[in-house]
Formats: structure tokens, sequence, C-alpha cells
């Protein structure tokens, strides 16, 4: 077990960010070598085989255990910027990355002569890192990248409405808080304490397990494999429902589309639960949720209390997908 100890400046400083392409590289090295994995079964549907250049990458990753430290640098950048900084790796980091990686998942011999910086052993990785990218990663990354959004915009929301222990508990079966400290069933048996950091956490498409980078120095990241169903993009584009059920779950979508459709003066609470088919309690705190974010407004009409659509809620719910696949529609709150 993994055990994360925060504490308040490390949770100040947590946040959550879009995986790099280099994260995805690796991730999806494993993913796509494991039977069962959604990667796997992602580019079997393609019906596109894996690049022969791409073996070494393959042999490094494993299908499971330790991806090598060093394939998934500290940096953010362009995917050739990250692919130079992998290929200029000193010797002794990858040879004390594949010393530390080897005790779980077993290595392809070539890999030796990496930790002794021989130029042919790295001019096959890169080959390797080059070949995946380009045929397996970037025609999947756009669709990676709308997953991520749909997840992250789902965090947000629970943080606003719910809290950081919440977000925290719902991330991944094997990341749980508990008492300050966050604990991830990882094949180890390590404390490791924040002071103060923070932590980057990255939801990924790509990787089948969850992750830690234990060789970052400024700020240590954690990985998680996203676990909401594979919508087709198509789909959820074209359907509001889909589109916000994403992001804000599937009961409160329904009550912004029932508002959006209903009367212009409102629906009241009562009418509100008759039209979807819920509670009147639960009609109650999901207009109520809705409003403390600014997606609805209320007022009292007599007895009665009418909700409408916000023009932030409105322009939620009319919103169109943005045309940069991947990407949420950044237009809402514009003029």
């Amino acid at each position: 077990m993994l055990r994360l100890h925060f504490g308040v400046d490390d949770l100040a400083r947590t946040t959550f960010e879009m995986p790099s392409v280099i994260d995805d590289i690796a991730g999806s090295a494993q993913s796509v070598q494991q039977p069962h994995s959604r990667v796997r079964r992602q580019f079997q549907g393609a019906r596109r085989p894996l690049p022969p250049a791409a073996r070494p990458l393959l042999e490094l990753a494993g299908a499971h255990g330790d991806v090598p430290g060093f394939l998934i640098p500290e940096a953010t950048g362009t995917v050739e910027e990250l692919l130079d900084l992998v290929m200029a790796t000193p010797p002794a980091q990858v040879r004390a990355d594949l010393e530390a990686a080897t005790a779980t998942s077993p290595r392809a011999a070539w890999a030796s002569e990496l930790a002794t910086g021989r130029g042919r052993a790295m001019d096959l990785l890169g080959a390797a890192l080059d070949a995946f990218h380009r045929e397996v990663v970037a025609p999947m990354r756009p669709g990676f990248r709308r997953i991520v959004t749909a997840e992250l915009g789902r965090l947000a929301w629970q943080a606003a409405t719910l809290g950081m222990e919440s977000v925290l508990n719902s991330m991944h079966p094997a990341i749980k808080w508990r008492e300050g400290r966050l604990d991830v069933d990882l094949p180890v048996d390590a404390d490791v304490h924040l002071e103060g950091r923070g932590l980057i956490i990255s939801p990924s498409a790509a990787w089948s397990r969850p992750g830690f980078t234990f060789h970052w120095r400024d700020q240590l990241g954690l990985i998680y494999p996203v676990q909401a169903d594979w919508a087709a993009p198509a789909a959820v584009a074209d359907d509001p429902n889909l589109r916000l059920g994403t992001v804000l779950g599937a009961t409160r979508a329904k009550v912004l589309i029932a508002l959006a459709e209903g009367p212009a003066e409102g629906h009241t609470t009562s009418s509100l639960a008759t039209n979807l088919g819920i509670s009147l309690a639960s009609a109650s705190s999901h207009a109520a949720a809705l409003r403390g974010v600014g997606l609805v407004t209320t007022r009292r009409a007599g007895r009665a209390v009418r909700h409408t659509l916000s023009d932030l809620g409105r322009r939620m719910v009319t919103a169109e997908p943005s045309a940069e696949p991947g990407y949420a529609d950044l237009r809402l709150l514009g003029p």
C-alpha cells in the first residue's frame, strides 16, 4: 500500500491536470498488451496491427508491473520535446529506473544496453516511441482527451458541491482518503509525506491501473484510470443528455433539460418531480445544487416556488460541442 500524507498546504496545492502525451504513450504501451483492457479493444476496433518498430517500447513497458520512470519525465511540452527528454536521460538514471522496475516486471535483454548509453539501444527506443505515438496513440488521443475532459468536469462539479473528500474517494476503487492521507493500493509498502508540495492528479484513459511518479522531484504525480464508460464520442456530442450527464450526472442533466424544454414561467418543484419521475425531495435537492453553482434560479410564486434556467444554465444546455475533438466547449462564459 502506498500512503500519501497530506498537510493543509498539500491540499491547497493539489491540482487535477490532463495527462501529457508521454503519459499516454507509456500507459498505452502497457494497456494495449493486456487482453481485456479498453485501450486494446479500442485499438483492435481500428483493425490495424501494432507497428513492428514499436516492439522495443512494448518489451520495455511490459503488460504488467512498473513502467521505467525515465519513460515518464517530469515535464510538459510537445511530443517532440518530451521524446527528446526521454532520449537525453543520463545512463545512470536509466540504469536506476530499470533496476527499480525489474523487481516486478521482466524486461527485454536488449534493455541492459540502455543503461550503458550505447547509441544503438537508444536509437531503437527512439524509433519505437515515435512509431507507437504516430500509429497507436495519436489516432486515439482525441478520444482520450474527450474522456478526461469529461472526468475533470465531473471532479470540478463534485468538488464544488460535495468537497474534496468526496472527490478523492470517488476517483478509483484502489484510491481512498483516510484521515489526512490518501491510500493507493499499489504493490509497495511506502509512506510518502508531500511536505507542502501538493500533488498532481491526472485522470487517464490510457492507463489501466493507478500509478505514482516516485521519481518526480518538484511535485509528485498520481495517475488513475477513468472508470466511466467510453461512450461513443459522436453520440455524446450529439445528445445533450449524454453530454451534460458526463459532467453533472444523469439526473441533474435531466433537470436542466426539463427546465430548458418546460414552460417559460418555469417548473415548480412538484411539476419537476412529476416530469422526471423522481421524488419531491430529490427534485428539491437537485434544483438546490444547480442553483448553488449558478445554473438555476428560483423565485417564489404564491405558495409555490418556480425554477428556471439562469443565463449560464441555458447556455450550457444549448452549447455546441467544440469543433476541435477532445475539448469541452469553452465559450460558455463568453459574450
